[in-house]
Protein backbone atom coordinates (compact mmCIF):
# COMPACT_ATOMS: atom_id res chain seq x y z
CA UNK A 1 0.00 0.00 0.00
CA UNK A 2 1.66 3.21 -1.38
CA UNK A 3 1.69 6.17 1.05
CA UNK A 4 -0.89 8.00 -0.29
CA UNK A 5 -3.37 5.12 -0.05
CA UNK A 6 -2.44 5.40 4.10
CA UNK A 7 -3.32 8.97 4.11
CA UNK A 8 -6.54 8.79 2.54
CA UNK A 9 -7.72 5.69 5.30
CA UNK A 10 -6.85 7.97 7.94
CA UNK A 11 -7.97 10.96 6.55
CA UNK A 12 -11.80 9.06 6.10
CA UNK A 13 -11.55 7.46 9.62
CA UNK A 14 -11.11 10.65 11.23
CA UNK A 15 -14.13 12.14 9.11
CA UNK A 16 -16.21 9.78 10.15
CA UNK A 17 -15.43 10.25 13.93
CA UNK A 18 -15.83 13.63 13.38
CA UNK A 19 -19.60 13.28 11.70
CA UNK A 20 -20.61 11.15 14.36
CA UNK A 21 -19.51 13.51 17.39
CA UNK A 22 -21.69 16.28 15.67
CA UNK A 23 -24.81 14.75 16.29
CA UNK A 24 -23.65 13.63 19.75
CA UNK A 25 -22.91 17.73 20.41
CA UNK A 26 -25.69 18.57 19.82
CA UNK A 27 -27.88 15.86 21.76
CA UNK A 28 -25.32 16.74 24.85
CA UNK A 29 -26.01 20.47 24.39
CA UNK A 30 -29.48 20.68 23.84
CA UNK A 31 -30.88 17.56 26.48
CA UNK A 32 -33.17 15.31 24.94
CA UNK A 33 -36.30 17.66 23.21
CA UNK A 34 -33.51 19.09 20.98
CA UNK A 35 -35.36 22.40 21.28
CA UNK A 36 -33.44 25.08 19.52
CA UNK A 37 -34.95 28.23 21.71
CA UNK A 38 -33.78 25.76 24.68
CA UNK A 39 -30.79 26.70 26.56
CA UNK A 40 -27.91 25.17 26.75
CA UNK A 41 -26.61 23.24 29.71
CA UNK A 42 -23.51 24.33 31.13
CA UNK A 43 -22.62 21.03 32.49
CA UNK A 44 -23.34 18.85 29.20
CA UNK A 45 -20.83 20.93 27.44
CA UNK A 46 -18.69 20.97 30.09
CA UNK A 47 -18.89 17.03 30.17
CA UNK A 48 -18.76 16.97 26.30
CA UNK A 49 -15.10 18.88 25.95
CA UNK A 50 -14.09 16.64 28.28
CA UNK A 51 -15.36 14.06 26.21
CA UNK A 52 -13.91 15.19 22.67
CA UNK A 53 -10.77 16.02 24.68
CA UNK A 54 -10.26 12.69 26.04
CA UNK A 55 -11.51 10.13 23.66
CA UNK A 56 -11.47 12.13 19.95
CA UNK A 57 -8.30 14.31 20.67
CA UNK A 58 -6.97 10.65 21.43
CA UNK A 59 -7.82 9.46 18.39
CA UNK A 60 -6.88 12.34 16.64
CA UNK A 61 -3.27 11.88 18.32
CA UNK A 62 -3.04 8.50 17.03
CA UNK A 63 -4.16 9.43 13.40
CA UNK A 64 -1.67 11.69 13.52
CA UNK A 65 1.11 8.87 14.73
CA UNK A 66 0.52 6.96 11.79
CA UNK A 67 0.20 9.22 9.48
CA UNK A 68 3.74 10.25 10.89
CA UNK A 69 4.94 6.19 11.01
CA UNK A 70 3.54 6.01 7.56
CA UNK A 71 5.80 8.97 6.38
CA UNK A 72 8.70 7.74 7.61
CA UNK A 73 8.28 4.30 5.95
CA UNK A 74 7.52 5.46 3.27
CA UNK A 75 10.68 7.67 3.51
CA UNK A 76 12.76 4.69 4.27
CA UNK A 77 11.70 3.54 1.02
CA UNK A 78 12.40 6.44 -0.55
CA UNK A 79 16.19 6.71 0.76
CA UNK A 80 16.46 2.79 -0.44
CA UNK A 81 15.30 3.96 -3.49
CA UNK A 82 17.76 6.92 -3.84
CA UNK A 83 20.68 4.99 -2.60
CA UNK A 84 19.77 1.95 -5.45
CA UNK A 85 19.64 5.16 -7.74
CA UNK A 86 22.91 6.43 -6.56
CA UNK A 87 24.76 3.22 -6.30
CA UNK A 88 23.62 2.81 -9.97
CA UNK A 89 24.94 6.72 -10.46
CA UNK A 90 28.18 5.77 -8.55
CA UNK A 91 28.43 3.01 -11.40
CA UNK A 92 28.06 4.75 -13.92
CA UNK A 93 30.50 7.34 -12.72
CA UNK A 94 33.18 4.71 -12.49
CA UNK A 95 32.34 3.10 -15.61
CA UNK A 96 32.37 6.61 -17.39
CA UNK A 97 36.19 7.09 -15.48
CA UNK A 98 37.37 4.19 -16.74
CA UNK A 99 36.19 5.08 -20.37
CA UNK A 100 37.62 8.43 -20.05
CA UNK A 101 41.32 6.55 -18.53
CA UNK A 102 41.06 4.73 -21.37
CA UNK A 103 40.72 7.54 -24.02
CA UNK A 104 42.78 9.23 -22.32
CA UNK A 105 45.56 6.67 -22.75
CA UNK A 106 44.28 6.29 -26.52
CA UNK A 107 45.05 9.97 -26.44
CA UNK A 108 48.03 9.80 -25.33
CA UNK A 109 49.15 7.14 -27.59
CA UNK A 110 47.85 9.18 -30.56
CA UNK A 111 49.62 11.90 -28.99
CA UNK A 112 52.92 10.27 -29.26
CA UNK A 113 52.13 8.71 -32.49
CA UNK A 114 51.43 12.20 -34.05
CA UNK A 115 54.47 13.34 -32.35
CA UNK A 116 56.82 10.24 -33.42
CA UNK A 117 55.54 11.07 -36.79
CA UNK A 118 56.24 15.07 -36.74
CA UNK A 119 59.66 14.10 -35.84
CA UNK A 120 60.02 11.86 -38.99
CA UNK A 121 58.03 14.74 -41.47
CA UNK A 122 60.54 17.19 -39.29
CA UNK A 123 63.76 14.68 -40.17
CA UNK A 124 62.69 13.66 -43.59
CA UNK A 125 62.15 17.89 -43.74
CA UNK A 126 65.62 18.37 -43.15
CA UNK A 127 66.74 15.93 -45.07
CA UNK A 128 65.02 17.11 -48.38
CA UNK A 129 66.30 21.19 -47.32
CA UNK A 130 69.54 19.31 -47.08
CA UNK A 131 69.28 17.97 -50.04
CA UNK A 132 68.46 21.10 -51.64
CA UNK A 133 70.90 22.94 -50.14
CA UNK A 134 73.56 20.58 -50.88
CA UNK A 135 72.52 20.48 -54.74
CA UNK A 136 72.74 24.89 -54.85
CA UNK A 137 75.59 24.95 -53.17
CA UNK A 138 77.91 22.10 -54.85
CA UNK A 139 76.29 23.74 -58.55
CA UNK A 140 77.53 27.41 -57.20
CA UNK A 141 80.97 25.42 -56.15
CA UNK A 142 80.77 24.02 -59.75
CA UNK A 143 80.27 27.26 -60.93
CA UNK A 144 82.83 28.73 -59.18
CA UNK A 145 85.68 26.56 -60.59
CA UNK A 146 84.52 27.11 -63.90
CA UNK A 147 84.85 30.68 -63.59
CA UNK A 148 88.05 31.07 -61.91
CA UNK A 149 89.30 28.43 -64.93
CA UNK A 150 88.37 30.82 -67.45
CA UNK A 151 89.77 33.50 -65.70
CA UNK A 152 92.87 31.75 -65.68
CA UNK A 153 92.39 30.62 -68.86
CA UNK A 154 91.95 33.83 -70.10
CA UNK A 155 95.70 35.43 -68.31
CA UNK A 156 98.89 34.21 -70.51
CA UNK A 157 100.64 33.20 -67.15
CA UNK A 158 97.66 30.72 -66.25
CA UNK A 159 96.78 32.37 -62.92
CA UNK A 160 94.64 35.12 -63.39
CA UNK A 161 94.47 36.34 -59.92
CA UNK A 162 98.40 36.40 -59.10
CA UNK A 163 99.08 39.07 -62.12
CA UNK A 164 96.37 40.95 -60.21
CA UNK A 165 98.53 40.56 -57.30
CA UNK A 166 101.42 41.70 -59.59
CA UNK A 167 99.55 44.46 -61.20
CA UNK A 168 98.72 46.12 -57.54
CA UNK A 169 102.59 45.23 -56.07
CA UNK A 170 103.89 47.28 -59.32
CA UNK A 171 101.74 50.73 -58.28
CA UNK A 172 103.92 53.03 -55.94
CA UNK A 173 102.67 53.49 -52.54
CA UNK A 174 102.48 55.89 -49.46
CA UNK A 175 104.69 57.25 -47.11
CA UNK A 176 104.46 53.90 -44.45
CA UNK A 177 102.35 55.44 -42.72
CA UNK A 178 98.95 52.93 -41.58
CA UNK A 179 96.47 55.47 -42.27
CA UNK A 180 97.76 56.96 -45.26
CA UNK A 181 98.76 54.11 -46.72
CA UNK A 182 95.67 52.07 -46.43
CA UNK A 183 93.39 55.14 -48.38
CA UNK A 184 96.44 54.54 -51.18
CA UNK A 185 95.84 50.84 -51.12
CA UNK A 186 92.55 51.14 -51.43
CA UNK A 187 92.84 53.95 -54.40
CA UNK A 188 95.61 51.34 -56.01
CA UNK A 189 93.00 48.55 -55.88
CA UNK A 190 90.28 50.78 -57.59
CA UNK A 191 92.31 51.50 -60.01
CA UNK A 192 93.31 47.90 -61.56
CA UNK A 193 89.53 46.89 -60.44
CA UNK A 194 88.29 49.50 -63.22
CA UNK A 195 90.51 47.73 -65.70
CA UNK A 196 88.97 44.55 -65.18
CA UNK A 197 85.91 44.67 -63.79
CA UNK A 198 83.79 42.92 -66.17
CA UNK A 199 85.62 40.19 -65.40
CA UNK A 200 86.44 40.85 -61.31
CA UNK A 201 82.80 41.71 -60.76
CA UNK A 202 80.89 38.15 -61.87
CA UNK A 203 83.54 36.62 -59.92
CA UNK A 204 82.77 38.44 -56.68
CA UNK A 205 78.91 38.37 -57.25
CA UNK A 206 79.10 34.17 -57.44
CA UNK A 207 81.18 33.86 -54.51
CA UNK A 208 78.76 36.43 -52.61
CA UNK A 209 76.05 34.69 -53.70
CA UNK A 210 77.37 31.84 -52.33
CA UNK A 211 78.28 32.78 -49.13
CA UNK A 212 75.13 34.36 -49.12
CA UNK A 213 73.03 31.24 -49.99
CA UNK A 214 74.54 29.54 -47.14
CA UNK A 215 73.97 32.36 -44.39
CA UNK A 216 70.18 32.32 -45.20
CA UNK A 217 69.74 28.69 -44.93
CA UNK A 218 67.33 27.34 -41.96
CA UNK A 219 70.53 24.79 -41.27
CA UNK A 220 72.18 25.23 -37.59
CA UNK A 221 75.36 28.09 -37.43
CA UNK A 222 77.84 24.91 -36.48
CA UNK A 223 76.75 23.53 -40.44
CA UNK A 224 76.61 26.60 -41.99
CA UNK A 225 80.42 27.05 -41.05
CA UNK A 226 81.14 23.45 -42.46
CA UNK A 227 79.92 24.82 -46.06
CA UNK A 228 81.82 27.63 -45.52
CA UNK A 229 84.95 26.39 -44.86
CA UNK A 230 84.78 24.12 -47.65
CA UNK A 231 84.30 27.35 -49.73
CA UNK A 232 87.53 28.96 -47.73
CA UNK A 233 89.97 25.71 -48.88
CA UNK A 234 89.13 26.64 -52.25
CA UNK A 235 90.13 30.09 -52.20
CA UNK A 236 93.85 30.92 -52.90
CA UNK A 237 95.59 33.57 -51.11
CA UNK A 238 95.40 35.70 -53.96
CA UNK A 239 91.70 35.50 -54.37
CA UNK A 240 91.80 36.57 -50.55
CA UNK A 241 93.83 39.64 -51.16
CA UNK A 242 91.12 40.53 -53.74
CA UNK A 243 88.14 40.04 -52.05
CA UNK A 244 89.74 42.02 -49.15
CA UNK A 245 90.65 44.98 -51.04
CA UNK A 246 87.21 44.64 -52.85
CA UNK A 247 85.17 44.46 -49.68
CA UNK A 248 86.72 47.39 -48.59
CA UNK A 249 85.56 49.22 -51.16
CA UNK A 250 82.29 50.36 -52.56
CA UNK A 251 81.89 47.42 -54.79
CA UNK A 252 81.67 45.29 -51.62
CA UNK A 253 80.01 46.85 -49.16
CA UNK A 254 77.27 44.43 -48.56
CA UNK A 255 80.15 41.57 -48.41
CA UNK A 256 82.11 42.90 -45.27
CA UNK A 257 79.31 41.60 -42.70
CA UNK A 258 79.09 38.02 -44.04
CA UNK A 259 83.02 37.81 -44.29
CA UNK A 260 83.65 39.24 -40.75
CA UNK A 261 80.70 36.34 -39.79
CA UNK A 262 82.17 33.79 -41.22
CA UNK A 263 85.70 35.23 -41.07
CA UNK A 264 86.51 34.27 -44.68
CA UNK A 265 89.91 35.69 -44.83
CA UNK A 266 91.30 33.93 -41.79
CA UNK A 267 94.11 32.59 -43.97
CA UNK A 268 95.17 35.79 -45.86
CA UNK A 269 98.68 36.80 -44.22
CA UNK A 270 99.00 40.77 -43.23
CA UNK A 271 102.65 40.76 -45.07
CA UNK A 272 100.33 40.11 -48.38
CA UNK A 273 98.96 43.20 -48.43
CA UNK A 274 100.11 45.97 -50.31
CA UNK A 275 100.59 48.39 -46.95
CA UNK A 276 103.20 45.71 -45.13
CA UNK A 277 104.04 44.57 -48.86
CA UNK A 278 106.25 47.83 -49.85
CA UNK A 279 107.88 47.99 -46.45
CA UNK A 280 109.02 44.78 -46.31
CA UNK A 281 110.42 45.03 -49.95
CA UNK A 282 114.06 45.43 -49.71
CA UNK A 283 115.26 48.53 -50.89
CA UNK A 284 118.80 50.27 -51.85
CA UNK A 285 120.84 52.62 -50.62
CA UNK A 286 118.79 55.49 -52.86
CA UNK A 287 115.68 54.08 -51.33
CA UNK A 288 114.24 52.33 -54.45
CA UNK A 289 113.32 48.90 -54.13
CA UNK A 290 115.87 46.21 -55.32
CA UNK A 291 114.44 43.38 -58.14
CA UNK A 292 113.47 40.53 -56.46
CA UNK A 293 115.69 37.93 -58.27
CA UNK A 294 118.03 34.96 -57.41
CA UNK A 295 119.78 35.65 -54.31
CA UNK A 296 117.64 38.85 -52.99
CA UNK A 297 114.60 36.87 -53.49
CA UNK A 298 115.37 33.92 -51.90
CA UNK A 299 116.45 36.32 -48.73
CA UNK A 300 112.94 37.93 -49.40
CA UNK A 301 110.74 34.36 -49.10
CA UNK A 302 112.95 33.48 -45.74
CA UNK A 303 112.11 36.82 -43.88
CA UNK A 304 108.77 36.58 -44.84
CA UNK A 305 108.57 32.85 -44.15
CA UNK A 306 110.27 34.27 -40.70
CA UNK A 307 107.49 36.83 -40.10
CA UNK A 308 104.92 34.61 -41.02
CA UNK A 309 105.46 32.37 -37.79
CA UNK A 310 105.84 36.07 -36.32
CA UNK A 311 102.75 36.71 -37.00
CA UNK A 312 100.93 33.77 -36.25
CA UNK A 313 102.44 33.17 -32.86
CA UNK A 314 102.01 36.96 -31.76
CA UNK A 315 98.34 37.37 -32.64
CA UNK A 316 97.73 33.56 -30.84
CA UNK A 317 99.23 35.40 -27.51
CA UNK A 318 97.09 38.62 -28.13
CA UNK A 319 94.01 36.53 -28.63
CA UNK A 320 94.42 34.18 -25.97
CA UNK A 321 95.13 37.43 -23.28
CA UNK A 322 91.92 39.29 -24.93
CA UNK A 323 90.07 35.66 -24.13
CA UNK A 324 91.33 35.84 -20.55
CA UNK A 325 90.64 39.41 -20.05
CA UNK A 326 87.00 39.09 -21.04
CA UNK A 327 86.30 36.07 -18.81
CA UNK A 328 87.58 38.26 -15.61
CA UNK A 329 86.47 41.36 -16.48
CA UNK A 330 82.91 40.54 -15.61
CA UNK A 331 83.86 38.97 -12.19
CA UNK A 332 83.32 40.95 -8.93
CA UNK A 333 86.90 40.89 -8.10
CA UNK A 334 88.50 42.68 -11.15
CA UNK A 335 90.76 45.45 -11.42
CA UNK A 336 93.59 44.73 -13.83
CA UNK A 337 94.88 42.16 -16.06
CA UNK A 338 98.79 42.09 -17.44
CA UNK A 339 100.19 38.36 -18.68
CA UNK A 340 104.06 38.18 -19.48
CA UNK A 341 105.56 35.93 -21.44
CA UNK A 342 108.56 34.92 -24.40
CA UNK A 343 108.47 37.83 -27.42
CA UNK A 344 108.02 34.85 -30.07
CA UNK A 345 110.93 33.87 -31.71
CA UNK A 346 113.25 36.18 -29.39
CA UNK A 347 113.75 34.31 -26.14
CA UNK A 348 116.38 37.24 -24.87
CA UNK A 349 112.93 39.43 -25.10
CA UNK A 350 109.67 39.83 -23.30
CA UNK A 351 106.65 41.03 -24.45
CA UNK A 352 103.43 41.66 -21.42
CA UNK A 353 99.70 42.16 -22.07
CA UNK A 354 98.15 44.81 -19.36
CA UNK A 355 94.61 46.00 -19.65
CA UNK A 356 91.95 47.39 -16.98
CA UNK A 357 88.92 47.48 -19.57
CA UNK A 358 88.01 45.65 -22.40
CA UNK A 359 88.64 48.74 -24.91
CA UNK A 360 92.16 49.61 -23.85
CA UNK A 361 95.25 47.24 -24.33
CA UNK A 362 98.59 47.73 -23.13
CA UNK A 363 101.77 46.10 -25.16
CA UNK A 364 105.32 46.50 -23.55
CA UNK A 365 108.37 44.80 -25.26
CA UNK A 366 111.22 44.94 -23.19
CA UNK A 367 114.63 43.58 -23.07
CA UNK A 368 117.07 43.12 -19.82
CA UNK A 369 120.32 44.53 -21.51
CA UNK A 370 119.04 47.76 -24.06
CA UNK A 371 116.73 48.69 -26.94
CA UNK A 372 119.20 46.94 -29.48
CA UNK A 373 118.39 43.70 -28.24
CA UNK A 374 114.93 44.03 -29.58
CA UNK A 375 115.17 43.04 -33.30
CA UNK A 376 113.21 40.91 -35.28
CA UNK A 377 114.60 39.35 -38.69
CA UNK A 378 117.36 42.19 -39.32
CA UNK A 379 114.85 44.76 -38.22
CA UNK A 380 116.48 47.62 -36.62
CA UNK A 381 114.67 49.05 -33.69
CA UNK A 382 112.40 51.57 -35.78
CA UNK A 383 111.83 49.14 -38.11
CA UNK A 384 110.79 46.77 -35.91
CA UNK A 385 107.86 49.61 -34.05
CA UNK A 386 107.31 50.45 -37.03
CA UNK A 387 106.08 46.97 -38.65
CA UNK A 388 104.67 46.53 -35.42
CA UNK A 389 102.22 49.13 -35.78
CA UNK A 390 101.18 48.07 -39.19
CA UNK A 391 100.42 44.81 -38.34
CA UNK A 392 98.73 45.57 -34.86
CA UNK A 393 96.73 48.56 -37.25
CA UNK A 394 95.98 45.67 -39.93
CA UNK A 395 94.54 43.17 -37.61
CA UNK A 396 92.81 45.09 -35.41
CA UNK A 397 91.72 48.54 -37.60
CA UNK A 398 91.15 47.16 -40.73
CA UNK A 399 90.54 43.07 -40.99
CA UNK A 400 88.10 44.05 -38.57
CA UNK A 401 86.09 46.59 -40.60
CA UNK A 402 86.82 49.24 -38.12
CA UNK A 403 85.73 53.08 -40.12
CA UNK A 404 88.89 54.53 -40.63
CA UNK A 405 87.80 57.62 -39.13
CA UNK A 406 87.96 55.95 -35.55
CA UNK A 407 91.42 54.49 -36.68
CA UNK A 408 92.84 57.66 -35.24
CA UNK A 409 94.52 57.85 -32.31
CA UNK A 410 94.42 53.99 -32.29
CA UNK A 411 98.05 53.59 -31.04
CA UNK A 412 100.08 55.71 -29.12
CA UNK A 413 103.73 54.39 -29.34
CA UNK A 414 106.92 55.24 -27.07
CA UNK A 415 109.90 54.15 -26.17
CA UNK A 416 112.18 53.67 -23.37
CA UNK A 417 116.00 52.91 -23.12
CA UNK A 418 115.23 49.64 -22.83
CA UNK A 419 111.21 49.19 -23.80
CA UNK A 420 108.96 49.94 -26.61
CA UNK A 421 104.85 50.77 -25.48
CA UNK A 422 102.01 50.12 -27.91
CA UNK A 423 99.35 51.58 -25.88
CA UNK A 424 95.62 50.61 -27.98
CA UNK A 425 92.61 52.70 -27.34
CA UNK A 426 89.55 51.85 -28.95
CA UNK A 427 85.34 53.56 -28.62
CA UNK A 428 84.42 49.99 -29.02
CA UNK A 429 85.46 46.41 -27.44
CA UNK A 430 88.78 45.57 -28.69
CA UNK A 431 88.64 41.74 -30.73
CA UNK A 432 90.22 39.56 -33.14
CA UNK A 433 88.02 38.30 -36.16
CA UNK A 434 88.03 34.47 -35.43
CA UNK A 435 85.29 31.58 -36.32
CA UNK A 436 82.66 31.19 -33.82
CA UNK A 437 82.43 27.66 -34.16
Amino acid sequence: MSQNKTAEIIYNLALWMLLILIPLLVLFLWENNYSISAPIDDGKFGTFGDFVGGVLGSVWSLCGVLLFYNALKEQRKDFQTNRVALDKQVDALKTQSDEFRLQRQEFSLQRDELKQSRNVFKEQSKTLMQQRLDSIYFSLLDLYNTVVSELNNSCSKGSYFKELKRELYSQALGSIQPISDYRASNDIYLSVFYSRKEELTHYFRLVYRIIKTIDDSEIGDEEKFIYIKILRSQLSENELLALYYNSHSYYGENSYKLILKYNLLKHLPSISKLELYKFLIPKNRNGKPIILDGKNKNRFDSKNAFLLRFNNEIFLLIQQFLDLLENKYYSDDFEELRVSTNLPLNTETLISFESSNLNEMKIEISSSRDLENITLSKFDVDSFIKYLELILFDRFIYAMYVPIEQASGFIDTRKTSKSIIFELHSKKKIQLNKDMI
